[in-house]
């Protein structure tokens, strides 16, 4: 989903691009282990396959910068095909790889506290899925970027993944993902609705 998608995206002030292999990071804030000694803070990170980045930049009459704003607005994770015989089995390939997905999302909210929701799409090959996830609380946030991998018996508290009604009427496959290039043309009718869903979030920036 390039320019075509994005009407009056590519001017003077409002840019969205397309950014493969984006760092999104987290740095955890300094801790007191006792007086005099305080803990280094921490980064980590996470990169997605792709991020859908908006950029907007308000300018003065003489051509200076008087504001500069860089949203991610989408994530795209790819995965290899799906075996024909996970598809014969029945299986949800999509279930087991959310996590991943839901991590990067985490990332994106804390690296931006202007960011109230966020799309991502995980695809299998030609098959892909989009959702949407709101901006849970802080603490819910913290147990995705602050506790890592390891939670030490802790249970990471749910991100909430929803795929948008107008998908879920126009998907004819079983956990509403969608086929690259299919015959009915669905999926470019999808992202169509991706793209008008995420003008519609960030109109603010699109002046719209």
């Amino acid at each position: 989903m390039g320019y075509r998608k994005f009407a009056n995206s590519n001017t003077a002030t409002v840019a969205c691009n397309l950014a493969p292999q984006y760092v999104l990071e987290h740095t955890t804030k300094p801790i007191a282990l006792s007086p005099g000694s305080v803990a280094k803070p921490k980064k980590t990170r996470v990169v997605p396959d792709f991020a859908q980045v908006l950029q907007y930049v308000q300018t003065s009459s003489n051509g200076s910068h008087i504001r500069d704003i860089q949203k991610v607005v989408l994530l795209v994770e790819n995965k290899p095909k799906i075996r024909r015989k996970e598809l014969l089995d029945g299986e949800s390939p999509f279930d087991d790889s959310s996590d991943q997905v839901r991590k990067q999302a985490a990332y994106a909210f804390v690296a931006d506290p202007s960011l109230r929701a966020i799309g991502t799409i995980l695809a299998f090959g030609a098959r892909w899925k989009y959702v949407e996830i709101d901006r849970p609380q802080n603490t819910v946030l913290n147990t995705w970027v602050e506790t890592g991998d390891k939670m030490y018996g802790r249970r990471k508290q749910p991100l909430i993944e929803v795929v948008p009604e107008e998908l879920r009427r126009l998907s004819v496959l079983k956990d509403n993902f969608f086929e690259l290039l299919d015959p009915e043309g669905l999926s470019a009718r999808a992202f169509e609705i991706i793209a008008r869903r995420i003008k519609i979030r960030e109109r603010e920036i699109w002046n719209l």
